[in-house]
């Protein structure tokens, strides 16, 4: 009795099974075609204005088509930050300075007022870390550049 009670319910588990597979099965068919919609709405709405294009049924000979022009979109501007000077030192504290530190105040002495605000070489460096000889070829070389 008790084999027969087991075997009818290992039947009525294989239904089960069956019916849920069957149900996994009719349920993909929707499933994918509302991803395939979900992925077409996406691309409606996210596509640029230059790759639309007027489908038949949008279009009537008769009416004129209107063209929109796009405003140039323009971009915020940045912030202005504020740059703090430096402050005077002593020269018992420019000697306890780091080397690689006491370089950037010979960009300081150097600057001209037409050097400010732009990038610029100065001869000591040059003479610093290059082999090269500082003569007329040498700023020639740098005026091309």
């Amino acid at each position: 009795d008790e084999i027969i009670a087991v075997n009818e319910l290992l039947n009525k588990l294989e239904l089960e099974i069956q019916y849920q597979e069957q149900t996994d099965n009719s349920l993909k068919g929707p499933c994918t075609s509302l991803e395939d919609y979900k992925d077409v709405e996406h691309l409606k709405e996210n596509s640029p204005l230059h790759l639309l294009q007027v489908t038949g049924s949008d279009f009537d000979p008769e009416e004129p088509v209107k063209v929109e022009e796009l405003a140039p979109t323009q971009k915020p501007p940045k912030e202005q930050r504020n740059i703090k000077e430096m402050p005077f030192i002593s020269s018992d504290k420019f000697n306890g300075i780091p080397v690689y530190m006491k370089s950037r105040f010979r960009y300081i002495d150097e600057e001209t007022k037409d050097t400010k605000g732009h990038y610029f070489i100065v001869e000591a460096d040059i003479k610093e870390f290059t082999a090269l000889k500082v003569n007329e070829r040498f700023h020639a070389i740098l005026n091309i550049l």
